[in-house]
């Protein structure tokens, strides 16, 4: 319940800083220096937080088909039970340095 309430929340924050990306485009330049390392790392992070959800739901669909004894193969469930959490984990991690790194970048001016 607390992992699906975690996701939700991550989900909803990448959706808003994706959706803040969109709207600061329209302010930058067509050619801006730099324009194709932003739309880049912008693509890496959209294939990144696809790949979590991905990783999340089979999580999710693996549990349920065990509660409904569709499945008795636990270890498989509790390899993709490890595998959303250490996901969910890392994104985090990178979430939380990258707002360190805004912060100190702003802090610099």
């Amino acid at each position: 319940m607390i992992k699906n309430i975690d996701l939700m929340n991550l989900r909803a924050g990448a959706r808003i800083d994706l959706e803040k990306a969109s709207a600061k485009k329209e302010i930058i330049p067509e050619k801006a220096p730099g324009a194709d390392i932003a739309q880049s790392f912008k693509s890496l992070l959209e294939n990144k937080v696809n790949d979590l959800v991905a990783v999340t739901q089979e999580s999710d669909k693996l549990d349920r088909d065990f509660e409904a004894g569709k499945t008795e193969d636990v270890h498989q469930v509790m390899v993709a039970a490890a595998k959303s959490q250490l996901a969910i984990d890392t994104a985090l991690q990178v979430r939380n340095l990258a707002i360190r790194a805004f912060t100190s970048l702003t802090q610099l001016r």
